[in-house]
């Protein structure tokens, strides 16, 4: 198993901007993407390639009501580009949680290789 201890992400719902006609992905993502890299040290260039699951205990920084959804994509996508796992297609179980605040916010993600029974 290995566990990751990563910022807390920004939300899903500010993922992409339009500059100059094009959308891309807005800087506070690239810039999460940035730090998720530095995060996995260790693990940075594994590319993870059995199915894996996932368990991701999400500690907000404040009390804000959140959607749980909103916070997975760009973790996932986070570890993709830091090369952690192929692809996350690869993840067959995902079990999220809404943990207490955090001051600064945090998120431990935690990879096992998946049972394949």
């Amino acid at each position: 198993m290995w566990e990751i201890e990563l910022p807390w992400p920004p939300s899903v719902n500010h993922y992409k901007v339009i500059r100059k006609g094009k959308m891309i992905l807005a800087q506070k993502v690239r810039d999460y993407f940035t730090e998720c890299r530095f995060c996995v040290n260790s693990m940075y260039g594994k590319n993870l390639d059995s199915l894996l699951e996932i368990t991701i205990d999400l500690y907000p920084p404040d009390l804000r009501r959140r959607d749980i959804d909103n916070c997975i994509k760009p973790i996932l996508d986070g570890m993709t580009y830091s090369k952690v796992w192929l692809d996350d297609s690869q993840i067959k179980a995902m079990h999220v949680y809404m943990k207490e605040k955090i001051k600064g916010g945090k998120v431990i993600l935690k990879i096992t290789e998946a049972n394949n029974g």
